[in-house]
Formats: structure tokens, C-alpha cells, sequence
């Protein structure tokens, strides 16, 4: 695997979230689960007063950016529910999950 990019400091440029800059390990030595969190969080925030199917509300193509790396995921990452248009790049990532991690609640979109 490649090696991951210099560390980001900045948590978003634009529309585009950093898990890094609110935390996030990409070597893999620290737990990532809730700094991956607080990104989707805020991304989540974003929203163009425009909707896409029924009421789901469209947040404009939102990308969360792991800059590629090893993350350690001790926890569930889950999206808010009623959002959508949202992109996740995990080019050059690879998720570590704890013991006892169930994988079958693992979705990669």
C-alpha cells in the first residue's frame, strides 16, 4: 500500500471534510472511530435547501477525504438517516476493525 499524504490540519476546504484535521490517526496506531465521526458530522450539516427523492435532503456532493492511510475503526461509522448525495474516498485507505467488530454491519458506499 502506498504511503498516506502529509497530514491535513484544516477539518474542510469547502465541501470537503478532513477526518485527519479533527483527529483521525492514519497510521493506524490510535483509534480513528469518533474523529471519522465528528467529519461525517459536520458534513452531514451541509445542505442546499434542495431535496432528492421524497424527503431526503441533497447535500450538494459533500466529500469526506481520509487522504488514504491505515484508520483503526473500534466503532460504527453511521450516516444520518434522510441525506444524501455524499461521497466517501477511501483511495489509498485501509479501515482496521477491532476485535468484536462486526463486520456484517460494514457498508462502504
Amino acid at each position: 500500500m502506498a504511503s498516506p499524504l502529509p497530514p491535513n490540519d484544516k477539518k474542510s476546504i469547502g465541501r470537503v471534510f478532513y477526518p485527519i484535521g479533527y483527529g483521525a490517526d492514519p497510521t493506524g496506531a490510535q483509534d480513528s472511530s469518533d474523529a471519522i465521526m465528528s467529519a461525517v458530522s459536520d458534513a452531514f450539516q451541509v445542505q442546499n435547501e434542495l431535496e432528492l427523492l421524497g424527503e431526503i435532503k441533497d447535500l450538494g456532493g459533500v466529500v469526506i477525504n481520509l487522504e488514504g492511510g491505515n484508520y483503526k475503526i473500534t466503532k460504527p461509522i453511521r450516516f444520518p438517516p434522510g441525506v444524501g448525495n455524499v461521497l466517501v474516498t477511501l483511495s489509498l485507505s485501509a479501515l482496521h476493525l477491532s476485535s468484536g467488530f462486526s463486520y456484517h454491519i460494514l457498508v462502504l458506499i
